[in-house]
């Protein structure tokens, strides 16, 4: 009895750790979070600049950062921290291929 509750559980978590990647991978959204392919894939890295008070636009260097987690998307949090830390920054534009995403700094 013991020893089949033992082999219950172990094919149990098994099951579970092919499971759910499996069914991640297979979801069509890579590189997904507990997916296989989670940190082996490598999506393309937007580009970011900010705009700021003189209407000078810089480009930011992405390893200054870019982090390992690309299946993460920041760029909303990424804008409200940049925002936070440079007063002179009043908007932050986001280009991920054709797609452009601008987010205006407002005085707290």
């Amino acid at each position: 009895m013991r020893q089949r509750l033992l082999v219950t559980v172990i094919i149990g978590v098994l099951t579970l750790q092919v499971t759910v990647p499996l069914v991640q991978l297979l979801r069509g959204d890579l590189p997904a979070r507990f997916g296989w392919q989670m940190y082996s894939a490598s999506p393309e890295w937007p580009t970011i600049e900010v705009v700021d008070t003189d209407d000078n636009v810089t480009a930011l260097d992405e390893s200054d950062i870019r982090k390992n987690r690309g299946e993460m998307r920041a760029d909303e949090r990424l804008a409200n921290a940049l925002c936070r830390e440079n007063p002179d920054v009043v908007q932050v534009r986001v280009h991920h291929g054709d797609t452009v995403q601008s987010f205006d700094c407002s005085a707290p």
